[in-house]
């Protein structure tokens, strides 16, 4: 009971501090000098009450740390409480015999069913000697880790699945007709999979397959979670998901990953401002790379941020993060442009469990809780542009600091794009199944379709996913359904399959990659399955989503009837988050003014120079249009050019074109006919780039002169005409036979 009390007072007089002041650099030295007289020098292990109660009197910001502990403390420190902070709730334990679903975190562990420890036949922890087999899926995990292994395969034997049942692709069988028969200790285990106890997932799901004889009785098995999220699309072939190894995280990032180590200051260090590219006290004006910013929750604190070095803690690399401890971490991407990121972790100065809460353009995506005793790794990619990351210590005791963070964007430029979800719901239900009590064994003769036509356009698997199928129906005896689902080139993905038994209906069941197997399922069948044939975005991988999709039931015995009531299939599409290329341009109308950069950007012809795109169509009228980048905002030698389609930029067919109108800087005046989508190409002169600032300005065309009129060149009575100008006017004479005389007062064209 010591110890308990003791840690309850210690918190508690830690918490009325809260708002204490900063030492000064003298006080720190002071207690720096204090704090090590008190050592024991005996080798003994630290007092961990002693340890606890030093920390009190000295405030709540972690700056002040330095002056407190030691190295050789702190690491002593860390240790105690990572062994107080272990998640019991984050073991997977199954249940000998039975078939059972988990959905597991990244960081969990998943035991065989006589949970952790075990060893020799007869050790506490071993697989029991049940004469049973243990199914058991884990759904929507992508990688897992074996950390221990031990399966005696002369009786029992242990077979891992890709997917959702026994049903998918066999990873392990060291049963007797298995390809690793024999596999019995961790060291052959490894050796069997190439050095590594590490498995991936390919569905989104495993499934594991036990039998466990009444002979003997091993170890079993220890794994961890690593990854989880099921696939999909974040924009150029990334895996979404969170990651707990950084091997795994840039193994699913496909694109250019940034890193920032955070690197510059040294020991422990107070800093007076966000940590980015900007500067603060703890680092130089570009120090830090763009695109990240490391804030608090209050930055309005006096140096509300912290460093602290390598090896202070039990951190092996250099970390930053609020200093205060009441306060919390925040990691924003302040350009829009960010998908993914991954960093090391750690909770200073007791440790614990530690909050991640991610922010995206549609708000919360995703929340996570680590122990961060010890220093971990974290990482997710989205199939959005993220906005901003929360690191939250929920009992305000502890600090949340990052290290070596990773960060980039799918595909690796300006983004994985955003993912827009449609919905498309058949029409002309309900409808019949095989009326009259009739069935079509063979599903070939009499096959019941039901179509639903998808108006939008994308490519699954490059910037579309099908994202589910929605069904009601209402029909005795559901066990008598197959349903499938036929693509509008043809290709068919059984979802169903007979199950169900004499349970009636089926009510708004979902198919989606990562559900749950349909095996068992009892109406009427509620719940989010995974296609019996596959996943969606295997079986439809290329195929345009354009077009009419069919439901195909076969009702396999007669006697029962129903009808089908609804049917709905979603798609999620992307929508490009830059303008790096012609076919994506931003749109204009008149009057805008967009800022924004070249910087990063590829290069689609002219000059040798990044480029990004327009494009604006008029509103049917003729029109004279200027595009300028004169007002101030763009700050490096930029070049305009000006093209009737994008299939102009391989010919280099530009109707108008400008490099220095204005110093460096662009600007030209081209004929819209009010109906042609003009592209407009923001680039540099020779391979020049940087921020530029766009105007686009209209007016209708003058009159055409009348007889005694006087016209002028577009410069005016006093100006000059631009460059790359093409300019026609037409004297139309009252009389279609009378003739017209023109005469120059001035001329001076080169």
């Amino acid at each position: 009971m010591k110890k308990f009390t003791f840690l309850w007072c210690f918190l508690l007089g830690f918490t009325t501090l809260i708002n204490a002041q900063h030492l000064t650099t003298m006080e720190e030295l002071e207690l720096l000098e204090q704090s090590r007289s008190l050592i024991n020098h005996n080798n003994e292990s630290p007092d961990i009450g002693e340890l606890l109660n030093r920390q009190v009197p000295h405030g709540d910001q972690v700056s002040n740390l330095q002056a407190i502990y030691t190295q050789e403390e702190s690491r002593f420190l860390n240790s105690h409480f990572k062994s107080q902070n272990r998640d019991v709730m984050a073991d997977i334990i199954p249940t000998a015999g039975a078939t059972e679903t988990f959905t597991p975190d990244v960081g969990d562990f998943f035991f065989d069913p006589g949970g952790p420890g075990g060893g020799p036949d007869g050790s506490p922890g071993n697989y029991p000697n049940c004469g049973c087999v243990t199914n058991t899926t884990l759904a929507g995990v992508t990688e897992l880790e074996f950390i221990d292994y031990e399966v005696f395969g002369n009786f029992d034997w242990l077979r891992i699945y890709d997917g959702a049942d026994n049903s998918g692709i066999v990873l392990f069988d060291n049963s007797s007709t298995g390809a690793n028969n024999g596999v019995n200790t961790l060291a052959a285990f490894l050796a069997a999979n190439g050095g590594s106890g590490v498995f991936t997932s390919t569905s989104g799901d495993f499934f594991f397959e036990f039998n466990a004889t009444a002979v003997v009785n091993r170890l079993g098995w220890e794994v961890e979670i690593l990854a989880t999220g099921g696939g999909g699309g974040g924009g150029g072939g990334c895996t979404t998901g969170d990651f707990a190894s950084r091997p795994a995280f840039e193994a699913a990032f496909s694109g250019t990953l940034n890193m920032e180590d955070f690197a510059g200051p040294t020991g422990i260090a107070g800093c007076d401002g966000p940590i980015n590219s900007s500067g603060n006290s703890c680092y130089a004006p570009g120090a830090i790379l763009d695109g990240i910013s490391v804030t608090t929750s209050t930055p309005a604190e006096p140096d509300p941020m912290v460093f602290v070095q390598a090896g202070s803690f039990g951190n092996t690399v250099d970390v930053v993060g609020a200093n205060q401890f009441a306060s919390f971490t925040v990691i924003e991407f302040p350009d829009g442009d960010i998908d993914a990121f991954g960093f090391d972790l750690i909770s200073l100065t007791t440790g614990g469990n530690v909050d991640i809460r991610i922010f995206g353009t549609s708000g919360l995506l995703d929340t996570f809780t680590l122990d961060a005793t010890s220093q971990v790794f974290f990482g997710y990619i989205a199939s959005e542009v993220i906005d901003r990351v929360e690191i939250e210590d929920l009992t305000t005791a502890n600090a949340e600091l990052i290290g070596m963070l990773a960060f980039g964007s799918c595909g690796g430029g300006g983004g994985g794009g955003t993912c827009d979800s449609v919905v498309y719901d058949a029409t002309g239900l309900p409808s019949d199944i095989d009326p009259g009590g009739t069935s079509t064994a063979d599903c070939v003769g009499a096959p019941n379709l039901y179509p639903v036509t998808v108006s939008g356009s994308g490519t699954i698997g490059t910037d579309a996913e099908l994202e589910d199928v929605t069904i009601n129906i209402t029909h005795t005896w559901s066990g008598d359904l197959e349903i499938s689902l036929i693509s509008p080139s043809g290709t068919e993905l059984l979802m169903w399959d007979n199950v169900g038994g004499s349970g009636d209906n089926f009510t708004n069941t979902q198919f989606q990659d990562g559900g749950i197997s349909s095996a068992g399922s009892t109406a009427p069948h509620t719940a989010v399955y995974v296609p019996v044939g596959g996943t969606f975005a295997a079986t439809f991988d290329g195929e345009d989503i354009n077009g009419d999709w069919q439901l195909k039931i076969c009702d396999t015995a007669g006697g029962d009837t129903g009808t089908l009531d609804s049917f709905s299939i979603t798609f999620c599409t992307e929508t490009p988050s830059n303008n790096w290329e012609c076919a994506d341009a931003t749109v204009l109308s008149c009057g805008d003014v967009v800022a924004g950069t070249t910087a990063g950007a590829t290069n689609s012809g002219g000059n040798t120079s990044p480029d990004v795109f327009f494009s604006y169509t008029g509103n049917g009228d003729a029109e004279i249009v200027t595009i300028s980048l004169c007002d101030g905002g763009t700050t490096y030698d930029s070049f305009l050019r000006v093209y009737e389609s994008c299939a102009d930029l391989s010919t280099g067919a530009a109707i108008a074109s400008n490099d220095d109108f204005c110093g460096l800087q662009s600007e030209l005046t081209f004929d819209s006919d009010g109906t042609t989508t003009y592209i407009i190409m923001v680039e540099g002169f020779g391979s020049a780039s940087g921020d530029y600032s766009l105007e686009i300005t209209c007016e209708l065309p003058p009159p055409p002169p009348a007889c005694g009129g006087i016209f002028t060149d577009t410069g005016g009575p006093s100006g000059d005409y631009s460059n790359g100008e093409d300019e026609v006017w037409t004297i139309n004479p009252d009389n279609a036979d009378d003739f017209v005389t023109v005469i120059f007062t001035e001329f001076d064209v080169e």
